[in-house]
């Protein structure tokens, strides 16, 4: 197991690609984070906005963050490495397990960087004024604990997906696709009176169900679910894909 950490965590930074979706995750999450401080400018300072500029990396951050989880398999299934790599390490599911933990802790890492970045805007744009809220004082750490979580499964879930497709076009595609399409416009099919008998289980989607970890506050249960049943269910949706990858990946051929 140790092996596999090292071969993976040695791979992980070898890939010119992981650097430059780390680096745009950032620094995309440093300029959203500044415009959306700039447009609060000209209002007081209020705590709901602090905690919206704080949550900055939401936007684009899982995004490219979850690619370094699709080419963690991706990679290896284009280049035809994976052979190699079974031949070093014939123990799958080691193999398997270094994947899954290099990758999430590469993506709490990150996640852990575009937060301060985010805060570092604000402070430049509220001053001392942010000083006034603490990050241990509520909802700050649900908002900072729902950010890492959010960008910590979108990666294991492209790892999933490029485990199941063994390529990375189809990951790349479902994972935009889902999240940013299909998902999104359920919600005015359902209020057209399309596709109603989706209607009980429409909160329960899994990106969905995602996006409620960082509602705003206080909840209002009536709106959907909660913050931590939204982790939940995201959650388990990741577990769910990243048993099935394990199952096929100790099954299948190379």
């Amino acid at each position: 197991m140790i092996k596999a950490l090292r071969y993976e965590w040695r791979r992980i930074r070898t890939i010119r690609s992981t650097w430059m979706l780390s680096l745009l995750a950032v620094v995309s999450s440093g300029v959203i984070a500044y415009v959306m401080a700039e447009i609060q400018i000209p209002t007081s300072f209020s705590r709901g906005g602090y905690l919206q500029v704080l949550s900055a990396p939401r936007y684009l951050s899982p995004i490219l963050v979850a690619l370094i989880g699709i080419f963690a398999f991706g990679h290896e299934y284009r280049h035809g490495t994976i052979r190699a790599s079974l031949t070093a390490l014939p123990r799958r599911t080691a193999l398997y397990t270094a994947k899954i933990l290099v990758v999430a802790f590469w993506a709490l890492l990150i996640g852990g960087i575009t937060l301060a970045v985010s805060w570092g805007a604000a402070f430049l744009e509220f001053g001392d004024q942010v000083l006034e809220v603490s990050l241990i004082t509520a909802p700050v750490p649900r908002i900072l604990i729902g950010v890492l979580a959010m960008i910590g499964i979108y990666t294991l879930l492209g790892l999933a997906y490029a485990g199941l497709f063994r390529s990375q076009t189809g990951p790349i595609v479902v994972l935009l696709v889902i999240p940013l399409l299909i998902e999104p416009l359920l919600g005015p099919l359902l209020q057209a009176g399309f596709v109603q008998w989706l209607e009980p289980v429409a909160d329960y989607l899994p990106y969905t169900a995602g996006n409620r970890m960082l509602v705003g506050t206080p909840f209002i249960p009536d709106q959907g679910l909660s913050p931590l049943t939204g982790g939940l269910v995201f959650g388990a949706f990741a577990f769910i894909l990243l048993l099935l990858t394990w199952l096929l990946f100790t099954k299948r051929d190379a």
